[in-house]
């Protein structure tokens, strides 16, 4: 049985996930975060949710034509690895004008 602390943070704040045989169990806050959220309590819930979206989605509809529109929206969505993910943004990142693209995501590699 393996137990240890990753460190790690959300919008709720910084704190240490207590990760248990690869599975988030809990989490605890920093030991220097002067007044913790009590909605890290949330947080292994959260990640093992069966509401969670497990990989990366996109709309068929957008996947077709590159475009925005809200026709089909919660209609069909495909799902993608972390790869093909990760192109698929940065390819819409360079289509950005400069200004825009200087804000825009940058996607982190993944393993596929």
């Amino acid at each position: 049985m393996s137990r240890k602390l990753v460190p790690h943070h959300s919008h709720w704040g910084a704190f240490n996930a207590v990760v248990k045989d690869g599975k988030v169990v809990g989490a605890v806050p920093l030991d220097f975060d002067p007044d913790p959220s009590p909605l890290i309590d949330g947080i292994a819930d959260a990640v093992h949710s069966p509401t969670r979206i497990p990989r990366p989605m996109v709309r068929a509809g957008w996947l077709e034509s590159r475009r925005t529109s809200g026709e089909g929206r919660g209609a069909s969505r495909l799902s993608q690895g972390p790869s093909s993910a990760t192109a698929l943004v940065e390819v819409e990142r360079c289509t950005m004008p400069p200004p825009v693209r200087a804000f825009a995501p940058v996607p982190v590699a993944a393993d596929g």
